[in-house]
């Protein structure tokens, strides 16, 4: 099996915390949380994607 580069490595973490907070709001919705509850892990999510995609962009420099 071909093992992944940096970038590619990157690039898969995106996608799963992308899938991560797409299964968060599904659950959100099915199990009724509460809006605070939802807000904050939320921003987790949000704020571990934005540091992924800041550094893919620094890798890429």
């Amino acid at each position: 099996m071909k093992e992944l580069n940096d970038l590619e490595r990157i690039e898969l973490e995106i996608e799963r915390e992308k899938q991560n907070l797409r299964e968060w709001k599904r659950k959100v919705q099915i199990l009724e949380i509460e809006k605070k509850d939802d807000d904050k892990r939320t921003d987790l999510i949000l704020e571990r994607i934005s540091e992924l995609l800041k550094r893919k962009e620094n890798f890429k420099k």
